[in-house]
């Protein structure tokens, strides 16, 4: 009998790799496996939280619910942590990533701190049918205009008013969320 040591993954880079890192032990008994053990070698965690931002109306309310949501103190001290918001907030505010990021990263000083948005606004449509500002325009042309709703589906017409908005209150576009 004779033991393989195969490193696998030592450790993930950051929140994008959040795998733990191991190695395999591997038993070799007349040249056939005869047992695998994966070994954690950990030395930080990368940890993921999702934090609901159902009914949302500002940045601070998002940030006490990170606030609520997230542990205060963590395993090791390299952890790393990502911070998923998902969702539906009020379509009459747009969260600014950048700030969001940055106040959490005030809560949780020395660990690396990765906030990612994938919510959307919560579309009130008949709000939205009335509305005159520019979302209210956008809306009615995507979703009430028979040549545009003949052309696209509901899903890509959502999409398409999630982002417009995102634009247009200069919110960052993830090319990874289009």
């Amino acid at each position: 009998m004779c033991t393989a040591i195969y490193s696998g993954v030592i450790q993930g880079k950051g929140p994008d790799e959040p795998q733990n890192g191991c190695v395999n032990v591997i038993e070799l008994d007349k040249n056939r496996i005869s047992a695998i053990e994966r070994v954690d070698v950990s030395l930080w965690n990368n940890l993921i939280f999702q934090v609901s931002v159902d009914g949302a109306i500002s940045d601070s309310d998002i940030i006490n619910r990170i606030k609520l949501e997230c542990p205060n103190s963590f395993i090791f001290e390299h952890d790393t942590l990502r911070i998923e918001l998902v969702g539906e907030y009020d379509f009459r505010f747009s969260p600014n990533l950048n700030y969001v990021t940055a106040e959490t990263r005030k809560l949780f000083d020395g660990y690396e701190i990765t906030v990612k948005n994938y919510s959307s606004p919560k579309l009130d449509r008949e709000a939205l049918i009335s509305d005159p500002s520019v979302a209210g325009v956008l809306y009615r042309r995507l979703f009430t205009d028979p040549e545009i709703v003949d052309a696209y589906p509901e899903s890509v017409r959502t999409r398409a008013f999630n982002l417009s908005l995102k634009a247009l209150v200069g919110d960052d576009i993830d090319p990874e969320n289009i």
